[in-house]
């Protein structure tokens, strides 16, 4: 279940890994191998996810942007870092009204 925390954005109560290993414990044993591949590809991707996350919160910090999103209460170093790449020069628009329509 993901819920919001209020000074580092996102957060899982349980990571999917831990719910299948639990489930897992019903399951016939015929069922353990393709069930293990699967446990396999799931720690491959958090892995990835991992490197890809520190990746992304290195470039945060040297963003200043990104530093000044970060320290509104909500969004994490991704959301900062997110919305610092994708938002505009704002000196291109004529008020913050402008800015956010």
């Amino acid at each position: 279940m993901v819920r919001r925390t209020s000074d580092r954005g996102w957060t899982r109560d349980r990571p999917p890994k831990n719910r299948l290993l639990e489930a897992v414990r019903d399951v016939p044993e015929v069922a353990h191998p393709a069930l293990d591949l699967l446990v396999g590809r799931l720690r491959d991707q958090e892995e990835k996810i991992d490197l890809a996350t520190g990746r992304i919160t290195a470039a945060q910090r040297t963003d200043l942007l990104a530093r000044r999103l970060a320290t509104i209460p909500g969004p994490g170093p991704i959301a900062s870092a997110a919305l610092a790449a994708t938002t505009p020069d704002v000196a291109v628009f004529r008020s913050a009204c402008g800015y956010t329509a």
